[in-house]
């Protein structure tokens, strides 16, 4: 109830100050007479679409900040006026930019600014752009030791009002102690791991993860140690949470886990990462024969590829229950590529995790590592892939 009342305090605060206080400050400054029509039609409606977008993106962003990030922007010069949030918000509106709620402000106070059209208020929108840019700067700090290297590689990909220039598939960044590097005309074959690389898996397995563990009156785990284990095999992955457990019962957990996966796709289903489809597709287009090696069953591919729409871009799958040995192990590789005829020198494996780019080279094909998935860079890095790319 504290905290309810706490977010509901942070948004009223929010309120009264960005959407209410600032532009009333800006209209006395201005001098102009109450109530103030400019005269100019456009002027209008320039103003009023801005500041209705602006609003928009700041809701929006608020919104699933405390949907996904469980907190509340509220944070002043370090004192916790609302709930900070618990999980790194890296997606939807934090795609884009770091602060988009702060964007979305500066964008209304733009509309306001060309409503009243007066030199004065300038002078209230900069010092507010110089108070909100100091907080950023104290929040940054924060966030930088509360998620550590995540935030480090995210803030590196993403700028702080607007976005970065990224690297995108096809323009691979090689890796190596000359550095540069083009698309190698050799590679014919992209292997794919399928969860934190071509689909966005991870709130799904994560809430599995974790109502298994539950059910099963495990110990419990957190988000983020839920998540260091994907891309493990399902027995690999409670092996590693739970690792004095006994062995008849990673079978139980593995069961238990999947059918509660199937019942949550009913609830949320994972989505493609964005520009996943337009690059499989115009991948295809060139002439790359396409494939998938996952940690996933066979049967949970084949259905996951058909909901997101990629199945026509990929010819062929190996899940876990079609190999001995999983990742990292070289075995998903070198069973693709006898079942597609190629060589590894024609290969390239794309991946988020370090068990991805060991078992490409284990096989002896390039590695490509993607940073919008479960893994980091640092840990792309130690694993010495041969490309990083940021964004598909």
């Amino acid at each position: 109830m504290h905290k309810n009342k706490s977010h509901i305090f942070g948004y009223l605060l929010g309120l009264l100050i960005f959407v209410i206080g600032i532009p009333a400050l800006m209209w006395l400054v201005s001098c102009r007479e109450r109530p103030y029509i400019p005269d100019s039609a456009l002027q209008c409606g320039m103003a009023v679409l801005l500041a209705v977008c602006g609003l928009a993106l700041s809701i929006y962003s608020i919104v699933y900040m405390r949907i996904v990030g469980m907190g509340n922007p509220f944070d002043a010069y370090g004192h916790e006026v609302a709930p900070r949030t618990k999980h790194l918000m890296t997606d939807g509106p934090y795609r884009l930019c770091r602060n988009p709620m702060l964007v979305g402000i500066y964008i209304y106070d733009i509309g306001i600014l060309i409503w009243l059209w007066s030199v004065w208020p300038l002078f209230i929108a900069l010092i507010e752009v110089i108070l909100l840019t100091l907080q950023v700067r104290s929040e940054e700090k924060r966030l930088e030791q509360d998620f550590g290297q995540e935030y480090l590689d995210y803030k590196e990909q993403v700028g702080r009002y607007y976005p970065k220039l990224k690297q995108r598939i096809g323009e691979y960044q090689y890796k190596s102690s000359s550095g540069g590097g083009d698309q190698d005309p050799s590679i014919k074959l992209i292997i794919f791991d399928f969860d934190g690389t071509l689909g966005d898996t991870r709130r799904n397995i994560v809430t599995t993860m974790q109502m298994t563990i539950k059910e099963m009156q495990l110990p419990y785990r957190s988000e983020a140690e839920c998540a260091s284990t994907i891309g493990l095999p399902l027995a690999g992955c409670f092996k590693a949470m739970f690792p004095d457990v006994q062995d008849e019962l990673i079978p139980r957990c593995a069961e238990t886990y999947r059918r509660i996966f199937n019942e949550n796709l009913k609830n949320f289903k994972p989505e493609a990462f964005p520009n996943v489809v337009k690059t499989l597709k115009t991948l295809k287009e060139k002439g790359f024969t396409m494939t998938i090696a996952s940690s996933r069953s066979h049967n949970s591919l084949t259905e996951l590829t058909h909901n997101m729409g990629i199945a026509d871009y990929i010819s062929h799958l190996i899940g876990a229950d079609d190999v001995k040995e999983a990742k990292p192990k070289p075995e998903p590789v070198v069973k693709t590529l006898t079942a597609m005829q190629f060589e590894a020198s024609q290969t390239l494996v794309v991946g988020d995790m370090a068990v991805d780019i060991l078992m490409g080279a284990n096989a002896g094909t390039k590695t490509c590592g993607v940073t919008w998935g479960n893994g980091t860079r640092k840990e792309l890095e130690e694993a010495r892939a041969d490309y990083i790319i940021d964004k598909m």
